[in-house]
């Protein structure tokens, strides 16, 4: 996918994931646990994580969501792949 700004490079980011993750998925954020069911671009640009914890929905940062030792979905990496993005300099 072409991506010529950082608009397009989150919104890119947001579909990789949406694609490759497997969802929903079991995560922590802040100790608790979440189920990921999604991600979207904020206005800012950031990718958050749609999450639903009991019956309420959420949206943070994706790069809050942490995993458990035994229960890393498939595609985990490309949340790996965006954090590292965006340490680039």
């Amino acid at each position: 996918m072409d991506a010529y700004n950082e608009e397009e490079q989150n919104e890119a980011w947001v579909v990789a994931l949406e694609e490759n993750l497997a969802l929903p998925a079991q995560a922590l954020v802040v100790g608790e646990f979440v189920t990921v069911l999604g991600f979207e671009r904020e206005a800012l640009g950031e990718v958050l994580a749609k999450c639903r914890r009991g019956s309420r929905v959420y949206r943070i940062n994706a790069t809050a969501l942490e995993w458990t030792g035994d229960v890393v979905p498939a595609g985990s990496d490309w949340l790996e792949a965006y954090r590292a993005w965006l340490r680039r300099a």
